[in-house]
């Protein structure tokens, strides 16, 4: 039994206690990255589309990372929750390698493909050189990005949230740091009450990939060095066995190639729609980029859920306790519900204010205010689409979420996109339209896959381990 399962906690301080640390560690990331976009964003519409045009490719990329970490959580979950500590250490050293290998595979292959990719999503002239050169830094980056999503999630599912949150935090503040004097020709710190400017490096857009680049360096060392002196179930030596198994392997595989198969559709629809939205101008790209980067806000909080979800429900499994990981199910969607219905109305209501802080332009305001109203009014099916994924992926249940991405996709979003924005000229407000149609169907069908337990071992019920 694992010490999660058996630590005489409630089954919503369990949630709560790995939960909470998750989702704060996303809010942080998030808002790094809002902070990131702030900066750009003063420098002018053409730099925030520079970023903007990788958004749809660098989350495709991402896609395939989150697969890897998703399978790696799986297997180390479902050894602890046997009881078989060896077995969960040496699939954490399995982890370390692979992550290696696939990150370094990733990190060329996008540092190559960055000289095109811009130019086929459409990029305009005075875009395309800016944007080529960021994602080709970010793409030296997800080596380390590799690492560190790999890492951290086989910390959470050993049941430590904590380290996770520490360590993006503080990659977090570096970036913040970075982008400060990476982006900027100076640093004015007259408006905080000093009298004192400080030289930058000045590279704008350029600089934000680089300092990006910096703190996945910090944070994939740090996550290295906790995997051998952090004491959890998984804590690990320097000496073993490091050499990649079959056997979890195929449990990688059955777990990451659903899962980076329902990612990749989704990303590769959202390349599709960028292309389209680059059609409709710089200003659309650009108020598409930022209600993006400001949804992030809404939907993180439901990545910190769903990893709690796979790693509590895949202990719950391998321990046999399926009345557990049904009850862990119920709490991780309405604490999920009840996170979503605080954010999502405030948002809504000071959404003018709140794309202004990002851009100057009017025009980009205008547009973006609309395009964030309607992802907030439909937040709650897209975050409550994530959970139900995670808790799906905790039991092995990975057909579900990937058949519901597929139909999304396929289905609603590239065909109303281009029926809403193009067909009937709706612009981007059809574009968000066709995109709120396609979360409605993902949220709905998810939940009714949980309330009909289906994605339990063998249906419900409880049995001992």
């Amino acid at each position: 039994m694992s010490d999660i399962l058996d630590s005489g906690k409630s089954p919503m301080r369990t949630v709560l206690s790995m939960a909470i640390p998750s989702i704060f560690e996303q809010l942080l990331v998030c808002l790094a990255s809002l902070i990131d976009t702030a900066m750009v964003g003063a420098l002018g519409a053409v730099a925030t589309a520079s970023i903007g045009i990788n958004d749809a490719s660098i989350w495709f990329v991402q896609g395939f990372i989150m697969a890897v970490s998703t399978g790696f959580m799986y297997i180390i979950a479902r050894r602890i929750g046997e009881g078989n500590k060896a077995k969960a250490q040496k699939a954490a050293r399995e982890a370390i390698t692979f992550s290696f290998i696939f990150g370094g595979i990733v990190a060329v292959f996008v540092f190559f493909a960055a000289g095109y990719v811009p130019i086929w999503l459409g990029a305009e002239e005075e875009v395309a050189p800016h944007a080529i050169n960021y994602l080709r830094i970010v793409g030296i980056s997800f080596l380390f990005m590799t690492i560190t999503s790999v890492l951290s999630s086989s910390i959470r599912s050993a049941g430590n949230a904590k380290i996770p949150l520490i360590i993006n935090t503080a990659a977090n503040l570096l970036n913040i740091v970075g982008n400060l004097f990476l982006i900027n020709s100076q640093i004015d710190l007259n408006a905080i009450g000093v009298n004192l400017v400080l030289p930058g490096a000045g590279l704008g857009v350029e600089g934000a990939a680089l300092s990006t680049l910096l703190s996945r360096v910090f944070s994939a060392i740090a996550f290295l060095i906790c995997m051998y002196v952090v004491n959890t179930p998984i804590k690990i030596t320097s000496a073993g066995d490091y050499r990649i198994t079959r056997e979890n392997m195929s449990s990688m595989v059955k777990i990451g190639v659903p899962t980076a198969m329902e990612r990749s559709s989704l990303s590769i629809g959202a390349i599709v729609v960028t292309a389209m939205i680059s059609t409709m101008g710089t200003n659309a790209i650009a108020a598409h980029h930022l209600t993006d980067q400001i949804e992030s806000v809404l939907y993180l909080p439901a990545y910190g859920i769903a990893y709690t979800a796979t790693a509590l429900i895949g202990q719950a499994i391998g321990a046999g306790r399926k009345d557990m990981a049904e009850k862990f199910a119920s709490l991780c969607i309405k604490l999920n519900t009840g996170i979503i219905l605080a954010e999502c109305i405030p948002i809504f209501i000071l959404a003018t204010p709140i794309v202004g802080l990002f851009s100057p332009d009017e025009a980009v305001i205008s547009l973006g205010t609309i395009t964030l109203r309607l992802a907030a009014g439909f937040e709650i099916m897209f975050s409550s689409s994530i959970v139900c994924g995670g808790i799906c992926r905790g039991s092995g249940d990975v057909k579900m979420p990937l058949i519901a991405s597929l139909v999304g996709v396929w289905c609603f979003r590239l065909e109303l996109v281009y029926l809403f924005g193009i067909v009937f000229q709706w612009g981007l407000v059809g574009c968000w339209l066709a995109i709120s149609a396609d979360v409605t169907w993902r949220g709905l069908s998810l939940l009714y896959r949980i309330k009909s337990k289906k994605w339990l071992p063998g249906g419900a019920g409880k049995t001992e381990s």
